[in-house]
């Protein structure tokens, strides 16, 4: 038999990192709208200015509250399929991309966005692209750029996901700071998330709830997603199926 629950009140916060949302109804609709940010272009399997632009339309302005800046935080342009470069080209965009490898992470004073998080995720895709086609040739000078590469893409990769998944809950709380559900970011590498709230007593409703955020989690790399409907009281998990901080991927999710 179900437990009989006290009476629904806001969820208390509990000890750790902790953002109070309120307005479900505005909830749903910025998670429908980051998971439509989330798809990849029909036209490539990846498209860094895609992704942005995407991302700058439609609702998100209204559910964000604040506009969205087509201009990312590596200022991404489109580029060609790594596979479509001439031998020639694409020594000359490894030795670029590893040129820029040490940029800085984010741009000083900076109020990041979704969109920001985005385009360093796919920054690092467009490497994993770069260095799997690089790999494929049978050039050591070739071989030997794309394992320089590998070597700094996993070094921002361990560096930056757990910012980015601490960003992703600052952006949240920044823009969405109106309803009875709590975030919690916990783990030393931040990759787990809860939601607190007294509607996760209801199984499909997290079924429901995770499905619209699923997409975003994998993007950010997040081990587990848990729901409570108070602090301790779980009502169910989910792993998204995300990739390890230290994996080379060619495509996101």
């Amino acid at each position: 038999m179900e437990p009989t629950l006290p009476p629904q009140t806001p969820a208390k916060k509990s000890a750790g990192k902790k953002i109070v949302i309120y307005g479900l109804p505005v909830l749903i609709s910025f998670i429908v709208v980051l998971v439509i940010s989330c798809k990849p272009s029909a036209n490539k399997s990846v498209s860094m200015a895609d992704s942005v632009q995407t991302s700058a339309i439609g609702g998100t302005e209204v559910a964000i509250g604040t506009a969205v800046d087509n201009r990312s935080v590596f200022d991404v342009e489109l580029k060609p399929e790594p596979q479509e470069l001439t031998p020639r080209g694409l020594r000359q965009e490894l030795e670029h991309q590893l040129a820029i490898s040490a940029d800085p992470h984010d741009e000083p004073g900076k109020e990041l966005t979704l969109n920001d998080l985005r385009a360093k995720t796919d920054r690092f895709v467009y490497w994993g692209q770069l260095i799997n086609t690089a790999q494929g040739m049978a050039d050591p000078e070739m071989n030997a750029l794309a394992k320089q590469l590998k070597a700094k893409l996993i070094g921002r990769q361990l560096e930056e996901f757990p910012l980015i998944r601490k960003q992703y809950a600052e952006i949240v709380e920044r823009n969405l700071s109106r309803s009875n559900i709590i975030v919690e970011v916990q783990g030393s590498r931040s990759d787990e998330i809860c939601f607190i709230a007294t509607v996760f007593k209801d199984s499909k409703y997290v079924r429901s709830f995770h499905m619209e955020v699923a997409g975003l989690l994998r993007a950010f790399r997040f081990r587990e997603a848990r729901y409570f409907i108070q602090p301790g009281v779980e009502t169910d998990h989910h792993k998204p199926g995300s990739q390890p901080d230290t994996e080379v991927l060619e495509h996101l999710g």
